[in-house]
C-alpha cells in the first residue's frame, strides 16, 4: 500500500514532544466534525494522550497544511477490529491552514508519502479499523 501520512503531535508529561505519522485507515473525520484516530494501544502517543488530552493533527488538503488542534474528552476505547489499538475521539478545538512567514511566498508541494507492504489479513483488518472509525 502506498498514500499519503498525516501527522500527530502530543507532548509527554514531562514537556517532550512525540510525531508519529498515520496513514488514511488510521484516522477519520465523522461527519458531526470531530476526528476520529486509531493508535496503537501500546504506542507513545496513546500514553501522552492519556496523560495530555490534546494534540495537533497536521495534514494536506489540496496544496494547503490544515493544521488542527485536538482535544479529547472521553476515554479512549478498545478497537473491536483489532484489539491492540485505541480508538481515541476528539473535538476541534482550532483549525487553521498553515502559512509561512509574513512576505514570504510558500505552499505544500508534496505531502509525506509512505510504502507499506502487508499481507491480504493485515489489509482487511485496516480496511475494519477505517470503517469502525466512522461508527
Amino acid at each position: 500500500m502506498t498514500g499519503e501520512a498525516a501527522v500527530l503531535t502530543t507532548v509527554s508529561a514531562d514537556g517532550f514532544p512525540h510525531h508519529a505519522f498515520l496513514s488514511r485507515d488510521e484516522w477519520a473525520v465523522r461527519e458531526d466534525g470531530r476526528y476520529a484516530l486509531s493508535l496503537p494501544a501500546a504506542s507513545r502517543s496513546a500514553a501522552n494522550l492519556r496523560e495530555r488530552p490534546r494534540a495537533a493533527f497536521c495534514v494536506r488538503r489540496r496544496a494547503a497544511l490544515l493544521v488542527a488542534s485536538l482535544e479529547h474528552r472521553e476515554r479512549p476505547r478498545e478497537s473491536s477490529a483489532d484489539g491492540s489499538r485505541a480508538a481515541f475521539l476528539f473535538e476541534v478545538v482550532a483549525e487553521r491552514v498553515a502559512a509561512g512567514a509574513p512576505g514570504e511566498r510558500a505552499r505544500v508541494l508534496n505531502g509525506i508519502s509512505f510504502s507499506r507492504l502487508e499481507t491480504l489479513q493485515e489489509s482487511r483488518r485496516r480496511r475494519a479499523v477505517a470503517k469502525e472509525l466512522l461508527a
